[in-house]
């Protein structure tokens, strides 16, 4: 039998949308009877290789919304500079007040409007505390600083309430835009609260001031995250639309590499067409993780209500099928690339094409229509007839399918379960499954539970309020406490010797700003912040020391400068994405520039000499402040630090292959398994593994070797290619939510009453427990030394011999043929001949796979 080997590009022309659309409609058989049926399969290869980079590629989108955010941007400031400024009251008209608007903005603003509302809510939140908690305290000294001895407020109650308040938002879930914000405008507002030299008005709760400090700087929240909203509002770009593009790529993407799979499969002989299967599935996979993402994150663009919720489950319903699908191909791909094309598969495959076309024609037709009947969020009752006379036509192409199959092997002479023909058994097998996957789709009823708008809230709300009592969290809540306490307390009692840090909020706030869960990475991630600071700062800086700002001329040129400046910023950002190691690299720093570099270019018209100097004054701060800052944060972290990145990765990697061989000894066992509730956790722990992993490679390594970052990355992508093997077993061993019926389990006690199949799943069982062991040895080695985990790796090889043994025996027992023959008029569409070949090749390939991953991690050692 041939194996898998190395993956090379494929060249060959283009095909036409129309013809993927209709599956196999018009054109298959004109193609067919031309004889070029290899070459439509490259074709369709071909289409899928475009559909899937052109949905990579998100230039224009960045592009568009950093264009809209820099033109707002500098409307803000051209606002700011012109004489409308005067209509707004006066505790509005300061640049430290306006330079917020901007800043808010270039921190709320992203590619799609349900996260630029999240970013909003989560933002708004945290001013809103801290703007809650200054209420309190006016409240109780309405007087502040400025009250005589008997009305002075009493520093013993504002240390209380720092440590409450810090507490508070460290020890509970909030979200990370949440909890920053509150700090840092904690840390402002107390600042000009203790400070006798302030002049700052605040509100209180019985006396409501609308140009308080609290209340000024909350306006200029809302007023930046609006602006915000708007820019990616006005023409809209929302995740409903996003999704539904995605539906449609990934579809039609997929329906290309079915029929291209199929033409390779009814070809001759091997070729390099099957090359790029597998790296393109694993794409469509990471595509439909991103594409549920973006359903879940349009639950902020209309809260699920009426039609929203509708159109969010339905969508929810389709990507979940879709899902399915790609794991059913991928075994389709497995088959097809282990065939070897010898006589018994052309003599098979030769008397059984025109069905298997026709299967998979009318599946991918129906699979359009369903796409068709998603497009607008509602499946109406003419779209549901439709979709069940599609239903219809697949089974009965299905069922055909299955009995020329099975009427094929007759003809040939072969019993119900041969060596020679387990590629062809488990091909049929996937196709039905396939077919069966998309008729599904159709019987299911796409209601929104009652309440669901209601469920959307408290899944959002709730978890906020409850407390994270693992090692790690605690241990966060004592550094950031300990450090933001210490910048508050230098900030107010050392600032008689130290001028530029008297009750200079910029000191606890950076340190709000840059508090980091994982403690080893922070210096490195926080010196890029500082360069992203200090050119944010200095850039405008040159350009207003250089540029007569009060001239027209002047505000014309600095107006296209900043234009320019956070369009640049912006696009970086975006491009970067939300997470991963670009995000850590470019985007966030890049957001950074934009954000303080807002906050820079709002200056009063008071000369450009004039104006620079103060702006040199103020940037030379920052960046001391800055520098401080980071010091102390890394000195509390590299003190008091309970686990480093590198660790986080370890378990998180280690975690996810456990949890894939917990999938698979339940899947043999027939136990039933909640097939969405485990992909999402598997898929939640290997990008979290990947986000540690990026953590990881800039933590300081001191005395330790490097960190392998390129090794983790290689088995995440294992890790990917083994839980798609058990998850076909499991589409083999289930029926209807994850249980097996009662012919799947005389199927599998007939299996395990073997010797050769229990010794080939006790040898898997055995490299899968060493290989986690290897893996977790290779990646949590640190010192110098060498590594000597290899040395307990000695596991058995579970052979193709041993493989054709247990079939052997198979064959041999009178009690498994009477099992077929009893249950094969209950399984029409899934044959036992099938499922029992899918077992047995997906076994072997997790085996194949599991030595794969054992090979690498030895060769890193």
């Amino acid at each position: 039998m041939s194996t898998r080997d190395g993956r090379v590009p494929l060249l060959s022309p283009s095909m036409s949308t129309q013809s993927v659309r209709d599956g196999y409609g018009a054109i298959g058989p004109t193609m067919i009877k031309k004889g070029v049926a290899l070459e439509a399969g490259q074709l369709d290869q071909d289409r899928a290789r475009e559909i899937l980079y052109f949905h990579r590629s998100t230039f224009a989108i960045d592009m568009e919304v950093a264009l809209r955010g820099a033109l707002a941007s500098c409307l803000v400031i051209g606002f700011s500079m012109s004489p409308l400024v005067h209509m707004l009251p006066l505790a509005y008209q300061s640049r430290e007040v306006l330079c917020m608007v901007g800043f808010w903005l270039i921190m709320t603003i992203w590619k799609d409007l349900g996260n630029t509302l999240r970013n909003a809510v989560h933002g708004v939140s945290g001013c809103l505390l801290a703007v809650i908690n200054s209420l309190v305290m006016n409240s109780i000294f309405p007087a502040g600083a400025h009250g005589a001895p008997g009305n002075h407020y009493s520093e013993l109650v504002v240390y209380l309430d720092l440590a409450i308040f810090v507490l508070v938002v460290l020890g509970l879930s909030f979200p990370e835009r949440t909890r920053v914000f509150a700090l840092f405008y904690f840390a402002m507002f107390m600042m000009f609260y203790m400070n006798p030299e302030s002049t700052a008005a605040f509100s209180r709760v019985a006396v409501f001031n609308l140009e308080g400090t609290g209340v000024v700087f909350l306006a200029m929240c809302v007023t930046g995250t609006l602006l915000a909203i708007l820019c990616v509002a006005m023409p809209p770009l929302t995740c409903r639309n996003r999704a539904l593009e995605r539906a449609k790529g990934l579809t039609e993407a997929m329906i290309c590499i079915t029929n291209s799979v199929l033409e390779y499969y009814c070809g001759t002989q091997r070729s390099i067409v099957a090359s790029k299967w597998q790296s393109e599935l694993e794409m469509l996979v990471g595509q439909v993780y991103d594409w549920e993402t973006d359903i879940v994150e349009s639950w902020w663009e209309g809260f699920d209500i009426g039609r929203f919720g509708e159109s969010a489950v339905l969508h929810s319903s389709y990507a979940a099928m879709i899902r399915k699908c790609l794991d059913t191909v991928h075994g389709m791909e497995v088959s097809a690339s282990r065939e070897d094309f010898d006589d018994s598969h052309q003599q098979t495959v030769g008397a059984l094409k025109d069905s298997m076309r026709t299967a998979l024609g009318s599946t991918n037709r129906m699979l359009n229509a369903i796409l068709r009947a998603v497009d607008d969020g509602v499946i109406t009752e003419q779209e549901d007839k439709s979709l069940q006379e599609h239903a219809k036509i697949v089974h009965e192409a299905v069922e055909k399918m299955c009995a020329d199959y099975k009427a094929a092997k007759i003809e040939l002479g072969y019993s119900t379960l041969k060596i020679e023909l387990l590629e062809e058994d488990f091909f049929v097998f996937c196709m039905a499954t396939y077919a069966t996957h998309v008729c599904d789709f159709a019987s299911q009823k796409h209601v929104p539970k009652s309440g669901h708008f209601f469920f959307g809230f408290r899944d959002r709300l709730l978890p906020c309020f409850f407390a994270d009592v693992s090692r790690e969290h605690v241990n966060f809540i004592i550094r950031g406490s300990l450090a933001f306490a210490l910048a508050f307390f230098i900030a107010v009692q050392t600032g008689y010797i130290l001028k530029a840090y008297h009750f200079n909020y910029l000191l606890p706030g950076t340190v709000a700003l840059i508090l980091s869960r994982h403690s080893g990475s922070a210096l490195l991630k926080n010196l890029g912040r500082m360069q992203a600071v200090v050119l944010g700062l200095v850039l405008p800086l040159v350009v207003i020391g250089v540029l007569p700002v009060c001239s027209p001329l002047g505000k014309i040129i600095l107006f296209v400068l900043a234009f320019c400046f956070f369009a640049a910023c912006l696009y970086v950002h975006l491009a970067a994405g939300q997470s991963g190691p670009n995000h850590v690299q470019y985007g966030f720093l890049a957001m950074l520039m934009a954000a303080f570099g807002a906050t820079a270019f709002f200056q009063p018209c008071l000369g450009s000499q004039v104006s620079g100097n103060a702006q040199g004054i103020a940037v030379f701060m920052r960046i001391m402040v800055t520098v401080s800052a980071i010091f102390m944060v890394f000195s509390i972290d590299f003190a008091l630090a309970y686990e480093r990145p590198s660790a986080a990765t370890h378990e998180a990697l280690v975690g996810c292959m456990k949890g894939i061989k917990s999938r698979l000894t339940n899947a043999l066992r027939g136990k039933p398994v909640d097939e969405d509730v485990e992909y999402h956790i598997l898929m939640d722990q290997m990008h979290l593994a990947k986000d540690s992993c990026q953590e990881a490679s800039l933590e300081p390594r001191y005395w330790r070797s490097p960190f392998n970052a390129d090794l983790v990355h290689t088995m995440i992508e294992w890790c990917h290619k083994i839980r798609l093997d058990v998850r076909a077993i499991e589409d083999a061993l289930s029926t209807n939510n994850g249980v097996a019926d009662g012919a799947t389990m005389n199927m599998v006690m007939c299996l395990n009453s073997h010797s050769e199949y229990r010794k080939m799943v006790e040898s898997i069982e055995e490299i899968f427990d060493a290989t986690i062991d290897l893996v977790s040895d290779v990646v949590q080695h640190e010192s110098t030394e060498p590594n000597k985990g290899h040395e307990r790796f000695a596991p058995s090889d579970p052979s193709m011999a041993c493989l054709q043994e247990l079939i052997a025996a198979l064959n041999d027992s009178s009690h498994f043929h009477n099992v077929i023959s009893a249950c094969e008029q209950a399984l029409v569409n899934k044959a036992l001949s099938g499922k029992m070949c899918v077992i047995l090749l997906m076994l072997q390939s997790v085996a194949d796979n599991l030595l794969q991953v054992a090979q690498t991690a030895l060769s890193s050692v």
